[in-house]
């Protein structure tokens, strides 16, 4: 049998985040990462990533300002 290689601690995917969202936005989620072809976790981290990007970008602006 052949095994794969665990990834390196920084690149494995084992923290767990428990959200409580409506019914109603629980169907968007999905249907728009079946749109994406991702499935439902790939899009919400996705989507999650990029924000926290865009967040930390518009903090480093306003640090530069001041």
């Amino acid at each position: 049998m052949i095994r794969k290689r665990r990834k390196p601690a920084g690149e494995r995917r084992d923290e767990t985040i428990r959200v409580r969202i409506t019914r109603i936005q629980r169907d968007m989620f999905v249907a728009a990462a079946q749109r994406s072809g991702l499935t439902l976790s790939a899009w919400i981290v996705e989507r999650a990533v990029r924000a926290a990007r865009v967040e930390e970008h518009e903090a480093a602006k306003l640090e530069v300002v001041r």
